[in-house]
C-alpha cells in the first residue's frame, strides 16, 4: 500500500441484531466460541441480524478530504466507528496509518468529572503527545474553543455547543494524521462552523486526511475532494464530490409535494402542477448553471375550467427553510386569466446572481389573491450554481458600479470613468 494512503478499507462488513435478547444470546455464544477456540462464522446472518455495513471499500490519501453522504440510518456513523476502532468489522480489513482524531459523538472521549483542561491533556496523551507538546498547544486549543472562562469547569456542566467547540478544537489542533468528523458540527452556530471549515482546510494543507460526514450538501461540495454515497450499508456511488452529491440529490428529488412543516400553505382543490422544467435560454433541461446565466422555468398546469385566475411562485433555498430567492407572479402584475384546462406559464430570470451552491427549488400554483395554494412543492428538485471566480464571497451578487469622486481628502482628485460589473 502506498505511504500516501492513510486509510484503506477493503470489503468491510458489519452486522447488528434487531432483537436485544437475541443480541445478548449471540454475544454469549461468540464469547463461548472464543473460550473454546471454536471458529466464529461471521460471513452469514443469524436470525434478526442485518448488515449495517455491507462490503464497503475505499481509500483516503494524505491531504485528501472524503465526504460521506446518505439518508439517516444508511450506515455512515457505523462506518466512522469502525474506522476509529470503536467496533470491529465482521468481514474485510481496515488499514490505518498514523494517529486518528475523531469527533463522532458529542462528549465522546471526555471524562465528565474532569475539567476541560484535564480532558485536553488526557486526549493528547491518548494520541501520544508529550506534556511539553500539549503545553505548547494548550492556549491555541482554548482560544479556538472560546472557553477561556470555563476551561477549569467539569465538562459534565458543558452545553452541547461547548462540548462541540472543545471536541473539535482538540481533534483538529493535536495534528492527527486522520481526522474523522460526524454530523456533530450541525450543533454549532454559523460563525463557529465557518471557523471549523477554515481549520479543516488548514489541516488538509498540512497533510491530514479528513473523513467528513454531513447532511449539508453545500459544506460537502465546498470541503471534500471526493464523496461516497451510502444507502443501507452499501456504496451507491463514489467519485467527484459535485457529481456524487448531484446524483444523491437527483435521487431524492420528488415529483410529489414535500411540504415544509413550518411554512405549509393551506391547500385547496381545483388546480395542480403537471410538470415543471428547468431550462437554459436554448431550451435545454439542466441542473447546473454558472453564476450570471439565465434560468427558464416552465410551469405546466391543469385546472378546473371554472377557475378563471391563477398565480405562480418560484423560490430557491439552501435546505434551511429560508428562501434566498422568491419570484411571485403577482409582484410583476402577472395573473393567468384563461378558460383552458391545460397550459404552460414560463418564468424567465435573466441573470442568476448567486454564488456557488446547491439550491432546492420550491414551486407553487395559487389562487388569484395569492392567499391559498392549489399545489405547493417544497424541495421538489435542485440545481447547482457554480462560480469560477473564487475571490467573490457572500451569497448574492448585487449589480453595482464604482466611480472616483472629486470630494476626497487629497488635492487634485479628478473623476474617473464609471466601472460597472460586467454582465
Amino acid at each position: 500500500m502506498s505511504t500516501d494512503i492513510l486509510v484503506n478499507v477493503e470489503g468491510v462488513s458489519k452486522k447488528f441484531c434487531r432483537s436485544l435478547k437475541r443480541s445478548m444470546f449471540f454475544a454469549a455464544q461468540d464469547v463461548a466460541c472464543g473460550i473454546f477456540r471454536v471458529p466464529l462464522v461471521t460471513d452469514r446472518l443469524r436470525k434478526s441480524e442485518f448488515w449495517a455495513i455491507d462490503n464497503v471499500s475505499f481509500e483516503v490519501k494524505r491531504g485528501e478530504c472524503l465526504g460521506m453522504i446518505g439518508s439517516n440510518g444508511a450506515g455512515k456513523s457505523t462506518l466512522l466507528k469502525l474506522l476509529n476502532g470503536v467496533i470491529p468489522p465482521d468481514k474485510g480489513r481496515i488499514t490505518i496509518r498514523g494517529k486518528v482524531g475523531a469527533l463522532i459523538e458529542l462528549g465522546a472521549g471526555f471524562h465528565p468529572m474532569l475539567t476541560g483542561r484535564e480532558n485536553i491533556y488526557v486526549n493528547g496523551a491518548i494520541l501520544g503527545l508529550s506534556k511539553k507538546e500539549l503545553d505548547r498547544k494548550f492556549d491555541e486549543i482554548v482560544a479556538f474553543a472560546e472557553l477561556d472562562e470555563f476551561i477549569d469547569m467539569p465538562v459534565k456542566f458543558y452545553s452541547s455547543g461547548m462540548h462541540l467547540r472543545l471536541g473539535f478544537a482538540i481533534a483538529a489542533h493535536l495534528r492527527p494524521d486522520i481526522l474523522l468528523i460526524d454530523e456533530v458540527l450541525a450543533v454549532g452556530d454559523n460563525s463557529f462552523r465557518a471557523k471549523c471549515t477554515r481549520q479543516i482546510g488548514r489541516s488538509l494543507a498540512g497533510g491530514t486526511a479528513v473523513i467528513f460526514v454531513s447532511h449539508n450538501m453545500n459544506e460537502i461540495v465546498r470541503v471534500c475532494d471526493k464523496v461516497i454515497w451510502i444507502e443501507r450499508g452499501r456504496i451507491v456511488q463514489d467519485g467527484d464530490a459535485s457529481n456524487a452529491v448531484g446524483a444523491y440529490l437527483l435521487a431524492n428529488d420528488r415529483e410529489e409535494t414535500l411540504r415544509s412543516e413550518t411554512a405549509k400553505p393551506e391547500l385547496i382543490e381545483g388546480a395542480r402542477l403537471r410538470n415543471v422544467e428547468i431550462c437554459d435560454v436554448e431550451g435545454n433541461v439542466r441542473s447546473c448553471f454558472r453564476t450570471g446565466e439565465s434560468l427558464i422555468v416552465h410551469f405546466d398546469y391543469e385546472k378546473d375550467p371554472e377557475i378563471k385566475e391563477l398565480t405562480f411562485s418560484f423560490a430557491m433555498s439552501l435546505g434551511d427553510e429560508k428562501n434566498y430567492v422568491s419570484c411571485h407572479s403577482p409582484w410583476t402584475g402577472f395573473v393567468l386569466r384563461s378558460h383552458n384546462n391545460f397550459g404552460r406559464v414560463t418564468l424567465t430570470i435573466p441573470q442568476l446572481l448567486l454564488n456557488t451552491g446547491l439550491y432546492l427549488l420550491n414551486v407553487g400554483i395559487w389562487n388569484e389573491r395569492f392567499k391559498h395554494a392549489y399545489d405547493w412543492r417544497w424541495g421538489f428538485r435542485h440545481i447547482e450554481i457554480r462560480n469560477e471566480n473564487d475571490s467573490f464571497t457572500g451569497r448574492f451578487f448585487l449589480p453595482h458600479s464604482w466611480s472616483e469622486s472629486a470630494h476626497g481628502n487629497g488635492p487634485g482628485i479628478r473623476p474617473g470613468p464609471d466601472h460597472t460589473l460586467p454582465r
